[in-house]
């Protein structure tokens, strides 16, 4: 029996409102056109093999992965001084070695690293490389695109673990991309996405164990990446099979998360192709709470909100638990809460430890 949707998921200084004004200057573009999202059915991959694996348990058996992982391909990943790859990445889940740089060894990214290897194989895993900067990174980080010299590529290359510039991107409510990089409507960018995209897809593919044996599952995943206003929204989006859409929709295209919905619903679920796809909430505990907000913007009518939580319900049927940030599932002290405090909703909380973390440091 193959992972999918009948798993639990038990997984595993902010920039000032002037700054923002100031890097939105002479920046911005018209968002590009949905059929750019969409699947056409008649080009669409023939769809990995369905036939049942050679273990099978009518009662269902637990399966353990991973739907979060970076590499190098995230600008976050990169600041950070990782330079593992997609293929390293899956190594590394399935049991293989894999080199992370030594703690605080930035400044010498990719030479100053440690060998790890995990203590079990994986039964699954989803590398989620953010869709926010695809493009940007593959710029900036190929010494053949001309790009080495730009603003934006430097801002990634030298500022150690954030870039302000970046954070503005998917912060701010009204969505832009850089013209000194991605021209001015951003085909540049999408171009380089479109590119790498295809890369990651041919790497899961190549890690997928599509025979009966099913030793192993690579998924083709990605993560939606929304800080709207400062608030942590993201989402892990994973397709079910190799039929995906033909870039990934990031907050650039859709900054409001019923938007990511819609696209993921009519350019994969209603493609006629066979395409399916889950998006999992990630790290709502630093959502501000806004997470599982009741937002009804652009839906007036009663019978339009019941649509879009009918379509919230197709789309995210099962939420992230428990990650490497800490448990996603509850906050003390959030206004609007009812109930007494929950002495468990510290555990191992990620804000209580960035909030004493000043940007740029190790």
């Amino acid at each position: 029996m193959r992972p999918y949707r009948n798993i639990v998921v038990n997984i595993f200084r902010s920039a000032p409102v002037a700054m923002l004004g100031v890097l939105l200057a002479g920046c911005g573009d018209t968002p590009p056109p949905a059929e750019l999202y969409q699947i056409d059915s008649a080009e669409a991959p023939a769809l990995r093999s369905s036939r049942p694996c050679k273990r099978s348990n009518a009662q269902r058996d637990a399966f353990f992965g991973d739907t979060h992982v970076h590499t190098s391909v995230s600008t976050d990943a990169w600041m950070f001084g990782v330079r593992v790859t997609p293929d390293d990445a899956h190594r590394y889940a399935f049991g293989g070695e894999v080199r992370l740089p030594v703690e605080g060894s930035n400044e010498r990214a990719g030479t100053d690293t440690r060998t790890v290897r995990i203590d079990r194989p994986l039964d699954f895993v989803a590398i989620t490389d953010h869709a926010e900067f695809l493009g940007e990174q593959a710029l900036c980080s190929d010494p053949d695109s001309g790009f080495s010299e730009n603003t934006l590529c430097q801002s990634i290359h030298n500022e150690r673990g954030r870039s302000f510039r970046l954070i503005a991107q998917i912060m701010w409510p009204f969505t832009f991309r850089y013209d000194s990089l991605c021209g001015k409507d951003g085909a540049a960018c999408r171009a380089a996405a479109r590119s790498k995209w295809l890369e990651n897809i041919e790497v899961a593919e190549r890690w997928n164990d599509d025979s009966d044996n099913c030793e192993r599952t690579a998924f083709i995943a990605y993560e939606y990446s929304s800080m709207r206003m400062g608030s942590n929204l993201h989402r892990n989006v994973i397709f079910r099979n190799n039929v995906v859409l033909p870039r990934p929709v990031s907050y650039i295209e859709a900054p409001r998360e019923w938007q990511l919905w819609d696209m993921l619903k009519s350019g994969c679920l209603d493609s006629g192709s066979g395409c399916d796809v889950l998006s999992i909430p990630h790290n709502s505990n630093i959502s501000n709470g806004r997470m599982f907000n009741v937002d009804y913007i652009g839906a007036g009518s009663q019978k339009e909100q019941i649509a879009r939580n009918k379509l919230r319900m197709e789309l995210e049927p099962i939420i992230e638990v428990m990650q490497h940030k800490g448990d996603s599932e509850c906050r003390n002290g959030v206004a609007g809460v009812l109930g007494s405090e929950d002495e468990l909703c510290d555990f191992e909380k990620f804000e209580a430890i960035t909030n004493a973390i000043r940007w740029g440091d190790p």
